[in-house]
């Protein structure tokens, strides 16, 4: 016996007809015959079915209507139910365009690193100005709800939003490192940055903020892993594919065997996958050395008396005249910040060339440095400014966003050019791709002109799939840990001293608007809110 599929009538291409409007009293909406006597819906454009409705409801009230007055009465029974839409519709896009609005503030606010208070300000200001200029409108305005609450719980969709486009990108990762830096908040509690850097089939890059873990315990090298594996995962990233690790260089990081570096190198060894290269960023080394003791000696003494100088508004303002009034080549002296310690160098050259200015004004608040009449400590001083200036100035051009290898190259050498690499030095799988690299003109012209990212996705991937795959698995790390540190100053405004109360997931979620380059995919975000507007 031969079993037949069951007919759905709901699914077959069943049309509207026109006659019905004024047979029955339906118009159609979205594929649905709609009354529009009772504004009931019928399923199925099925003349049986409508006429059905009309017999049984509306039969009585509405037979005795035929020809011009019975298309009258449908048409204005058609216009009431469109009118009573529209305003339904014109409603929720109003409300619907106030909740986006409260997600603009929120998201502005976060940018700048401003408390979820100040919301409540925003719309005192936008309500000031609508009532001079149009005050007319200003009915559209007070709905907009810009509570502390509201902009909180703003802030955290909006990151949620971040985490969820980083987790769709990393999708297309043939490959992605990571890099990580340690520091404490105004609350004494140490937060973990992890940035993730992955590029794709076409050589695009992605750097974005992955998480900020707050590490309630300690902070060992095995509980940084589990926090760094859960981020991993949570993005849909595989230890296979992690080719760099870039840290701070401390204990817990760069251990063998207890480390950050170890534990990855374990994870990945298990996946079958080479070990990923570990780079520990020479800025936070070049801080270390800063806290040698010859060095450390000279920073303290102009440490302590350029904070006296500017520890209160009237010794400060003293000072400034006082180099005004000589005519000084420097008018102001910096403030000396240990967090952001490339400061120090600034510090250390205004303090030399100001050194007698300092003297003598120091001298007159019978604080007498005796340190600069000690021609060995001058020495030391002038040696220290050299350095640091040096240091500086090679740390700013290893900063930047999308930093790679090859601008760093002339500085550090650690990329060799491809067309001066010796063959016979090559693995084997590289030598016959090398050779049609270096024998080709065009393809040595256009190195000198493109960005290395730019030169290995012009390549043919048939031709040379070695070289593509090497290349992306450098482009992928991070040259420094830059980003963690462009991140932590902005940390230390956003959770200051007078928002030590700051959750986690509000200050990750701050960070994260702060710092990432996607736009807000507002339309997605909405699709899961009710529109409720200020009261």
């Amino acid at each position: 016996m031969s079993l037949s599929k069951k007919r759905k009538v709901d699914t077959e291409c069943r049309v509207f007809n026109k006659k019905w409007n004024n047979d029955y009293f339906f118009i159609e909406q979205n594929n649905v015959a709609l009354c529009v006597i009772c504004k009931e819906k019928v399923a199925v454009l099925k003349e049986y079915n409508i006429g059905r409705h009309y017999k049984s409801k509306h039969a009585s009230t509405y037979n005795d209507l035929s020809g011009k007055l019975r298309s009258d009465k449908f048409e204005i029974l058609k216009q009431n139910l469109l009118a009573q839409q529209s305003i339904f519709i014109k409603r929720s896009c109003q409300n619907e365009s106030l909740v986006k609005a409260s997600f603009q503030v929120a998201r502005t606010l976060a940018i700048a690193g401003k408390p979820f208070t100040d919301g409540q300000i925003v719309k005192e200001c936008i309500l000031k100005t609508v009532e001079e200029i149009c005050p007319d409108k200003i009915n559209l305005f007070t709905g907009i709800s810009l509570s502390a609450n509201t902009i909180a719980r703003r802030t955290t969709d909006l990151g949620n939003d971040i985490i969820r486009q980083l987790k769709d990108i990393s999708k297309s990762f043939k490959y992605f490192s990571i890099a990580l830096d340690e520091s404490t908040d105004a609350s004494d509690s140490a937060q973990v940055l992890l940035f993730v850097r992955g590029v794709n089939e076409s050589f695009e890059i992605t750097e974005e903020l992955a998480a900020v873990h707050s590490m309630k315990d300690s902070c060992t090298g095995n509980e940084i892993f589990l926090k760094v594996k859960e981020s991993i995962f949570t993005l849909g990233l595989e230890f296979s594919i992690l080719k760099g690790v870039t840290t701070d260089g401390g204990r817990n990081m760069c251990g063998a065997h207890t480390g950050l570096v170890g534990n990855i190198c374990k994870a990945v060894f298990e996946t079958g996958a080479a070990a990923p290269m570990a780079i520990h960023c020479i800025i936070h080394q070049q801080a270390l050395c800063g806290k040698n003791a010859p060095i450390s000696e000279v920073m303290n003494i102009v440490v302590q008396n350029v904070n006296y100088i500017r520890k209160s508004a009237l010794s400060h303002r003293q000072f400034k005249n006082f180099l005004a009034e000589i005519e000084s080549e420097y008018l102001d002296i910096p403030y000396h910040c240990e967090v952001r310690w490339l400061s120090r160098g600034h510090v250390l050259k205004k303090f030399f060339y100001l050194r007698s200015e300092i003297d003598t004004f120091m001298t007159e608040k019978n604080r007498v440095i005796t340190e600069l009449t000690d021609l060995t400590w001058l020495w030391k001083l002038a040696f220290l400014v050299d350095i640091t200036q040096l240091l500086n100035e090679l740390n700013l051009k290893l900063q930047g966003a999308n930093s790679d290898f090859k601008s760093a190259e002339d500085r550090i050498r650690i990329f060799e050019n491809p067309f001066a690499l010796k063959i016979e030095t090559l693995p084997t799988e590289f030598q016959l791709e090398v050779i049609e690299l270096i024998s080709n003109n065009n393809f040595k012209d256009y190195f000198k002109e493109a960005s290395l990212q730019q030169f290995y996705a012009m390549l043919p991937e048939e031709s040379f799939p070695n070289l593509k795959k090497h290349a992306r698995e450098m482009i992928s790390i991070f040259s420094s840990t830059y980003l963690c540190e462009q991140t932590f100053s902005k940390m230390k405004y956003v959770k200051s001293k007078y928002r030590t109360n700051l959750s986690d997931e509000h200050l990750q979620a701050t960070l994260l608007i702060g710092t990432t380059k996607f736009d807000a995919n507002f339309q997605d975000i909405l699709k899961d809110k009710q529109f409720q507007t200020s009261h």
